[in-house]
């Protein structure tokens, strides 16, 4: 661990949730796990006194040295006054994440933000300027990228080309919710394109968009959805995305519904080589890849994962901040803008929009 990082990044948690839980849960993590930056919770902000105390109780359990160090609050303005915060995890659902990152940024706070970033590019772009207009570390927390998996996977396809011309890429997310979930809930931007859907995305441009010969032109895009029975959000969605550039084509696909049953991989990459399965329950957690090469047997490699998974996204936050710099390098403030520029076009081409009050560039805490 570089000098410049033992001194520990102080996180305030705004939206004290269950995912919250398990990004803490890995800023917890030892010293020794091969981990690359110290990180301290110093505060926690709910929009009761009593939801932050619980969750400070039962995350910490069992760490009462820890517990007596960390601020409680009930409202999120206290959290963003409080000068020992160095950076906000906003964790809050996505119909909030614009109204109280822009909060947290113009109070001066550097800002992790859970996907999707937002719930439309206009929002996206106004932050990425507060951003860069304040000199503000700020970053989509898809953690999904910053998995060694991942990268190892590009470099194979990217750097040494082992699957040939990428020609296909398919990613989908499946997972049936209970129509009382907050992924049914058009108020809080349910549906399953923005929080499911963002995740297929993430592999598509991570393989195709941001693929050396694409140079991130944009694909050409079609799609379908299928709406729930209230017709307030979508359930079922599938997009096809056409890289004219390179002549791939990837395939979107994201359901509340039904859950993967596919068996073994949730994305697969095609090239003229073979090809690549990505595996593991939820398309947002790849846990293996095998590697099918023709005329050769499979190759199945399983890489450790450092807890959860989220600690690899706290550790890039470290890294930047002790750099000075506004973004990071494998999650940067173009592919969020990307994302959701896709997102936008989905929902349009299919007449699916929110209220006004979430899509608009007025939200506050």
């Amino acid at each position: 661990m570089s000098k410049a990082l033992e001194k520990p990044l102080r996180w305030g948690i705004l939206a004290p949730g269950g995912i919250a839980k398990c990004f803490v849960g890995d800023l917890l993590l030892p010293e020794d796990a091969d981990v690359r930056a110290n990180h301290k919770v110093v505060a926690v902000g709910s929009r009761t006194m009593a939801k932050a105390e619980v969750f400070v109780k039962e995350v910490f359990e069992g760490r009462e040295g820890l517990q007596r160090d960390i601020k409680c609050y009930g409202d999120y303005a206290s959290l963003l006054s409080d000068d020992q915060v160095d950076i906000v995890y906003v964790a809050s659902p996505q119909s909030h994440h614009f109204g109280q990152a822009k909060a947290c940024l113009v109070a001066g706070k550097h800002v992790l933000c859970e996907k999707p970033l937002t719930i439309n590019a206009a929002q996206t772009e106004e932050l990425v300027k507060i951003a860069r207009e304040k000199k503000l570390f700020f970053m989509e927390a898809r953690w999904t990228k910053f998995f060694p998996l991942l990268q190892e996977v590009r470099t194979l396809v990217h750097d040494k080309k082992i699957l040939g011309d990428l020609v296909r890429v398919n990613s989908d997310f499946g997972e049936a919710f209970p129509h009382d979930h907050r992924l049914y809930d058009a108020a809080l931007g349910g549906g399953c394109l923005l929080d499911l859907g963002i995740y297929s995305l993430t592999w598509i441009s991570a393989l195709l968009w941001d693929s050396p010969e694409n140079k991130r032109a944009a694909p050409r895009i079609s799609s379908s959805l299928l709406m729930d029975k209230t017709g307030t959000v979508d359930e079922t969605t599938t997009a096809i995305l056409q890289f004219d550039k390179i002549k791939a084509t990837a395939v979107l696909s994201a359901s509340l519904r039904v859950d993967l049953h596919r068996p073994g991989y949730h994305t697969i990459i095609q090239g003229t080589k073979g090809d690549l399965t990505i595996h593991g329950k939820h398309t947002s957690k790849p846990l293996a890849y095998t590697l099918h090469l023709k005329d050769q047997p499979p190759k199945r490699v399983e890489p450790k994962i450092l807890g959860w998974g989220m600690r690899y996204e706290a550790d890039e936050c470290a890294l930047r901040i002790a750099e000075g710099a506004v973004e990071s390098p494998t999650m940067d403030h173009a592919e969020s803008v990307f994302a959701m520029q896709v997102l936008d076009t989905i929902r349009k081409q299919n007449n699916f929009s929110f209220s006004a009050e979430i899509e608009s560039l007025d939200s506050g805490l």
